[in-house]
C-alpha cells in the first residue's frame, strides 16, 4: 500500500469513527468534500498542514495519521490542560458519560449500575467540565448540531492549549485572567450591537 493510500485510509477511518459523512467531516477539517473523497481514495495527497489539521481536530497523532505508529492514542503525552481536555473527549467518544455535579445523579435507567465519582481539586478542570457537559446536554437534545459542538470543542481546546499541568497555581491565573479578558470584549461587543455601531 503507498503512502497516499494508508494516509486515505486513516481519514477514512476517522472520518467514520466520528459517525460523520464526507461532507460534514470535510467542514469540520476545513476542505471540500471533492477534496477529501480524493485524499481518502489516495488520489491525491493533502498538504502537511492539512495533515497537522486533520490531526488535531480529531484529537489522532500525526505519526499515527501518517502510519508511522499503530496506537493512535492522544494519551502518550500529557502536559497541558488541553492534552488532558483531549484524553477526556477521547474517552466520551469512546464510552460516553454524564458529566453530573450533584452526588448520585446518573442513576436510573440510563445507568443502572453504581455510581462512582472521581474527585479532584482542580478549577480549570473543573471549569472546563462544567461547560462540556452543559454543551453535551445542548448537543444530546438536539439544541445544538454537531457542527456547533465541535467548533466549541475547537475553541475551548485553544484557550486551554498551553497551559501547564505541573503548575496549577500558575495555569489558573492565566486561565482566569483570559478569560476575563474575553468577556469584556464580549460586553463590548454586546454593547456596540445594541447601540447600533
Amino acid at each position: 500500500m503507498n503512502d497516499f493510500m494508508l494516509l486515505g485510509k486513516k481519514i477514512r477511518q476517522l472520518r467514520q469513527d466520528k459517525g460523520m459523512t464526507q461532507k460534514e467531516f470535510a467542514h469540520f477539517v476545513g476542505c471540500t468534500a471533492a477534496t477529501l473523497s480524493a485524499y481518502e481514495n489516495g488520489t491525491k495527497s493533502p498538504a502537511l498542514i492539512v495533515v497537522k489539521n486533520i490531526a488535531e481536530s480529531c484529537g489522532v497523532s500525526l505519526d499515527w495519521l501518517c502510519g508511522l505508529d499503530e496506537d493512535n492514542s492522544i494519551m502518550k503525552v500529557c502536559k497541558t490542560y488541553k492534552d488532558l481536555a483531549e484524553i477526556l473527549v477521547k474517552l466520551h467518544d469512546i464510552f460516553p458519560f454524564e458529566i453530573c455535579k450533584e452526588n448520585g445523579i446518573g442513576m436510573g435507567k440510563n445507568y443502572p449500575c453504581s455510581v462512582y465519582e472521581l474527585q479532584y481539586k482542580d478549577y480549570i478542570l473543573q471549569d472546563f467540565l462544567m461547560t462540556w457537559g452543559e454543551m453535551l446536554k445542548l448537543l444530546k437534545n438536539k439544541t445544538i448540531d454537531e457542527h456547533l459542538y465541535q467548533l466549541w470543542i475547537v475553541d475551548k481546546m485553544e484557550k486551554l492549549n498551553g497551559l501547564d499541568l505541573s503548575d496549577p497555581e500558575a495555569a489558573a491565573e492565566k486561565y482566569y485572567a483570559d478569560r476575563e479578558v474575553s468577556e469584556d470584549n464580549d460586553q463590548e461587543t454586546n454593547d456596540s450591537i445594541t447601540k447600533g455601531v
